[in-house]
């Protein structure tokens, strides 16, 4: 018997439900698993079944893991009290936590092992571990406020090839792995072997050879393919439009952020939508309950084989749902589903967002206009610059436009400050400088007729007949009559004597005294007096002239080896305020992110408006604008003056941090 057994949350058994009835199971490929049983209302093991408590279900083998997720009580007719229990499987787990707010993983380097490793990183609970990857890409992938599971499913929805997810939970942790799914041949529904009933359905509403991709934003905003669609369109046309003709459909899916990332989904939705849906339902026999063989085991993801003749039928794809009602009562009993596309990625057409129950958590955005203004002084040397910064919450850059215009070089005041110094303004080893030259002259200074001149006074001498007589000081002659023959000397003083010559007598007289002289000399002793007649004194000079006679010379001054030395104490200059013009520049060369802009490489274009640099601004490996900083630079060809605005129109999306 396959009776379910029951855990409580940390995997401690607590009982076999052994009157369990009605055991039966719904696998999705994948998708999440469901499961359910019944029990009677008066087994006392109901009292063990609490929800979010786990039951292992099983049909021969294995079948998986679930959780209690509901309770039904029920009267039916005949007075039969049941309790249905609603099972859904342990991956159901990851729904318990959440990727709050935003969360962006992936891109060059990040493959999809890093990005389900970020994912599982984040369970309250570690109740999975990640098993074996068989996929390397390198998308980019961002949720917001989003469960574990549904961002774990999301992560390989955009691979162009087939994958299925494979779950083990045998051991604690659990494991989950992500796999290629297999082509290889699997086992057969025919008529007339393990075919009960088959309900074959055809259905090309959603048939679609041109497909138009479009992700987040709105307007002419909103994300597109056409950068990275090697055709350049918009759309992808599928291999079967000479078949169906040309039929287009949009599909809209706000997840995808990127551009890469969206085409790929793209490819992938498209190979399911070129063929009209076919979708098989088949209530078949589980033969490997019967012969043990394992290529008669429908394994879910795996292709299988439908044939009836009858119908004209064969057709082969892969199981997408495999449902058991019954694993005791009827055992053989399986209904199986088989289809070239899940309903669900038809219906993506419509409003996959709605169906994945991720648009009503998703911020989309809107469009706004981010400025930067800037004016300076700049030259050859030291061009103008202005940066300015794109945000990672920019979902798409519309345009940056630049403007700006070329003036006068511009400065508003001079000013100087120094301390004091001593400067040395000459040096020299001396020399010697010849300043005048002359071969000489005779210069006459004066000429004159003559004259004669009379004079007494003071001081003075006679001569008489060849006899010299000499007073000084005060005195009176009174002389009538001078007449001698013999040399004297005649001194006056206030002490003074006369003698003559004959027979030399010195005869001293003191006092005041007079001479009277009448021929004859007296001498008086004492105080007297000398009176001596009226007369003048007179100098005759001839007409003559004077004259300076200068040979050849010359002059010469000779300076010593010396040094000059100018001393300027501390001190200040004041400022001069005003706004003083400069020179205006004739040429710039214009460069964005450091490449010059095709056309304003050393060019006369001095004032210019919206020059549109959006492709000119560095971008990623994958072509997408580099979310950061960017720097326009504006060379002239001398001193001058640069006026520049830069105008972003991007649409952001709300992703915010911590709200304070």
């Amino acid at each position: 018997m396959n009776e379910p057994i029951l855990y409580d949350k940390d995997m401690k058994r607590l009982a076999y439900l052994e009157n369990a009835t009605r055991i039966g199971y719904t696998k999705r490929h994948n998708g999440l698993w469901t499961g359910s049983f019944e029990l009677p209302a008066d087994d006392p093991k109901n009292a063990l079944l609490q929800h979010m408590y786990l039951v292992e279900l099983r049909d021969s083998a294995e079948v998986g893991l679930f959780r209690i997720s509901g309770r039904e009580r029920q009267r039916r007719l005949g007075g039969e009290l049941m309790i249905a229990y609603s099972l859904e499987h342990v991956l159901a787990t990851l729904m318990d936590s959440i990727l709050y707010r935003y969360h962006e993983i992936g891109g060059l380097g990040i493959y999809t092992t890093d990005v389900l490793e970020y994912i599982l990183s984040h369970q309250n609970v570690v109740n999975w571990r990640l098993g074996h990857v068989a996929f390397t890409r390198q998308f980019q992938y961002s949720w917001e406020n989003e469960n574990l599971l549904a961002a774990m499913f999301s992560v390989p929805n955009i691979f162009n090839q087939d994958y299925v997810w494979r779950f083990s939970t045998v051991n604690w942790p659990w494991t989950i792995s992500l796999r290629r799914a297999s082509n290889a041949e699997g086992p057969e529904i025919r008529a007339g072997r393990n075919l009960k009933e088959l309900q074959f359905i055809e259905d090309p509403q959603y048939l679609c050879t041109r497909l138009y991709a479009l992700g987040q934003g709105e307007g002419v905003n909103q994300l597109g393919i056409e950068n990275v669609n090697p055709t350049g369109e918009a759309y992808i046309d599928a291999d079967t439009i000479g078949t169906y003709g040309q039929v287009d459909r949009v599909w809209v899916d706000r997840r995808y952020e990127h551009e890469e990332n969206l085409y790929e989904a793209a490819r992938a939705m498209l190979e399911k939508l070129k063929q009209p849906r076919i979708e098989i339902t088949v209530n078949a026999v589980d033969l490997k309950n019967i012969t043990l063989v394992d290529a008669d085991r429908f394994i879910i993801g795996s292709p299988v084989l439908v044939k009836d003749i009858d119908l004209g039928v064969s057709y082969e794809s892969r199981v997408l749902q495999l449902t058991k009602n019954d694993v005791n009562g009827e055992p053989g009993g399986i209904e199986i589903t088989v289809a070239n596309a899940p309903k669900d990625i038809a219906g993506t057409i419509a409003d996959l967002a709605n169906r994945s129950r991720i648009n009503e958590v998703y911020s989309q955005g809107a469009t706004n206009i981010d400025s930067h203004q800037m004016a300076d002084n700049c030259d050859t040397s030291n061009p103008m610059s202005i940066k300015f910064h794109i945000p990672v919450e920019a979902v798409f850059i519309n345009k940056v436009l630049l403007n700006y215009g070329v003036e006068a070089f511009r400065a508003y005041s001079t000013a100087a400050a120094a301390g004091g110094a001593s400067t040395q303004t000459s040096s020299s080893g001396g020399s010697t400088t010849t300043t005048t030259s002359s071969g000489g002259s005779t210069t006459t200074t004066s000429s004159s007729g003559g004259g004669q001149t009379s004079s007494s006074s003071g001081s003075h001498a006679h001569t008489v007949s060849g006899q010299t007589a000499t007073a000084s000081g005060s005195h009176r002659h009174n002389i009538d009559t001078w007449s001698t023959t013999n040399s004297a000397r005649h001194d006056i003083g206030t002490t003074h004597y006369h003698g003559f010559a004959s027979g030399y007598a010195r005869t001293d007289y003191g006092g005041s005294h007079t001479h009277s002289v009448s021929g004859v000399t007296s001498n008086t002793t004492g105080s007297h007096s000398h009176s001596v007649s009226d007369h003048t004194h007179s100098v005759s000079i001839g007409n003559h002239s004077h004259s300076v006679s200068i040979g050849n010379h010359s002059h010469s001054v000779s300076i010593g080896n010396h040094s000059h030395s100018v001393s300027i104490p501390n001190h200040t200059h004041p400022i001069t305020y005003g706004i003083y013009s400069g020179p205006t520049p004739t040429r710039i060369t214009l460069r964005v992110d450091g490449v010059v802009k095709s056309g304003y490489n050393n060019v006369a274009k001095l004032n210019e408006t919206e020059v549109n640099i959006t492709q000119d601004l560095a971008k990623t490996p994958g072509g997408m604008i580099v979310r950061g900083w960017h720097e326009v630079t504006i060379t002239p060809n001398r001193l001058g003056r640069v006026n520049v605005a830069v105008h972003i129109q991007q649409f952001l999306q709300s992703k915010g941090e911590l709200r304070l």
